[in-house]
């Protein structure tokens, strides 16, 4: 009796700890910036639609836009994506600043 109760609550926990708590790996320094010529129409005038790409898990953010400058300086530096802040969330949304792991 007392093993099939706890079975369950073992292979939560072992499930927890394989995949962890950051599956999409949003905390580790893998995203970086590339631009997203196909998204050009949603782009807002003297912006640049951009993609926040982790190439690791596959997963991306394509909802982005910066100013060129912005974009070039940004462009290939990997970041956190927990570091990425936004003015605006509608859509796109508007980068306002990045930490980047090389700073």
């Amino acid at each position: 009796m007392k093993n099939k109760v706890l079975r369950p609550f073992f292979l939560m926990f072992l499930l927890t700890q394989v995949i962890g708590c950051d599956p999409e790996g949003r905390k580790k320094c893998v995203w970086t910036l590339e631009p997203e010529p196909k998204n050009m129409g949603m782009a807002k005038d003297g912006m640049i639609p951009l993609c926040a790409r982790n190439r690791e898990t596959m997963k991306q953010d394509c909802r982005l836009q910066a100013d060129l400058e912005y974009a070039k300086k940004a462009y290939g530096r990997k970041f956190r994506y927990v570091d990425l802040k936004v003015e605006s969330y509608g859509i796109p949304r508007t980068i306002k600043s990045i930490t980047f792991c090389d700073e």
